[in-house]
């Protein structure tokens, strides 16, 4: 079992959790959470709540343990990595995934783990010379 700490975005959460393709359960995740091994970026969050499911049940429950917080100190890059990877991660303003790779950016030197099923969020990750995983490799390393 790994040590990493996971930055999520809302594809790999609906992917572990979503009851049609749950590939975790959701005390796994929540042990994790508590553990302060999954942060979810408050954008993250706001998309997720959007919804009305188990995920945002799960949310709602436990955000509290996870949250991580886009500040103007952690987010400095924001700016230039929406313009460098818009072709990856698009142009809709208060998107999150490119939040999620900017705290993933700011955290490098922590060794973050992007947790992403998106193929966006990978491409840019890999420009951005940035760890990330599946939520299928996620369950494989975390022995789930």
């Amino acid at each position: 079992m790994s040590e990493f700490v996971y930055i999520a975005d809302s594809s790999a959460l609906i992917t572990l959790i979503s009851p049609k393709r749950a590939l975790a359960k959701p005390r796994d995740l929540t042990k994790l959470a508590k553990g302060g091994r999954i942060k979810i970026a408050d954008p993250v969050a706001r998309e997720i709540r959007r919804r009305d499911d188990k995920l945002k049940g799960w949310i709602d429950r436990h955000l509290k343990e996870c949250e991580l917080k886009a500040t103007n100190e952690n987010t400095v890059d924001l700016g230039r990595i929406s313009r460098d990877h818009v072709y990856y991660l698009g142009d809709k303003p208060g998107a999150a995934d490119p939040v999620v790779v900017c705290l993933a950016k700011y955290y490098e030197d922590k060794e973050w783990v992007v947790l992403s099923d998106d193929a966006g969020v990978q491409a840019a990750c890999l420009i951005e010379n940035i760890r990330y995983v599946t939520s299928a490799a996620f369950c494989r390393l975390e022995s789930l």
